[in-house]
């Protein structure tokens, strides 16, 4: 603002000042809701991996008899998306009681060989039933 006997008002650098301050808000702002998007997306998916491992363990659970110990694989689409499920039937130390673990991958759509999943697991699930005869 200009001294005595002036006009009111502010000048060239205080308004640039002004606008500097206000953009580096914006940017952190946007920032931050940037940040917000990814998490909230990560939540999801792990939420619907939650959904596949669960969905899967109840068929395992349910099947009359398991096979043996070993490794079972496949693949399937939840809320638009393709999910790979690894399921492993693990002997104990109690022969009458067997180990079940299913990992669950999300499938990206730039992977070459899809089958493979993301890497990362996003759910996993443990559980235990009597073994077949």
């Amino acid at each position: 603002m200009n001294g005595k006997g002036g006009m009111a008002g502010f000048t060239l650098i205080e308004v640039m000042v002004a606008l500097g301050v206000f953009a580096l808000a914006v940017l952190a702002l946007l920032s931050a809701q940037t940040q917000s998007l990814v998490t909230s997306g990560g939540v999801r998916d792990r939420a619907l991996a939650q959904i596949v491992a669960e969905n899967q363990m109840v068929l395992w659970m349910s099947q009359p008899q398991l096979s043996g110990p070993g490794i079972d694989q496949g693949r399937i689409e939840e809320a638009g998306m393709l999910w790979i499920w690894t399921g492993r039937i693990i002997a104990t130390a109690d022969p009458a009681i067997s180990r079940i673990e299913i990992d669950v991958r999300r499938v990206e759509e730039s992977r070459v060989a899809p089958d493979q999943g993301s890497g990362d697991v996003l759910a996993s699930l443990t559980a235990f039933r009597r073994a077949s005869p």
